[in-house]
């Protein structure tokens, strides 16, 4: 899969194809890289982002997470799924900041 991205970096699905290939390989932080380069090429893909803020929820990126949700759903807003997870984790990061009141 690498080497068929040395031939042509500009392939979306490849990359993305890659990035799922790093996911299952246990290696988060190129699985992101990748899906990062396959959003950067088809920026107007609700799906490539939703899988990027997936993977970097899952690698703890939450805000850079909270972005590529939103993206999604701004792209797709009919795909109630985008927005549901937008608004779960927008929901865990208010939660989860420490309160300023003590």
């Amino acid at each position: 899969m690498a080497q068929a991205l040395t031939y042509k970096p500009s392939d979306a699905a490849a990359n993305a194809n890659l990035a799922r290939l790093y996911v299952k390989q246990g290696d988060p932080a190129k699985a992101i890289e990748a899906m990062r380069q396959a959003s950067a090429l088809e920026p107007d893909s609700a799906s490539r982002s939703f899988a990027l803020a997936q993977m970097e929820e899952s690698n703890y990126e939450y805000y850079a997470a909270l972005h590529d949700y939103s993206q999604a759903a701004g792209l797709d807003p009919a795909n109630l799924r985008y927005g549901s997870a937008y608004q779960a984790l927008k929901q865990r990061i208010a939660t989860a900041a420490p309160s300023e009141d003590k």
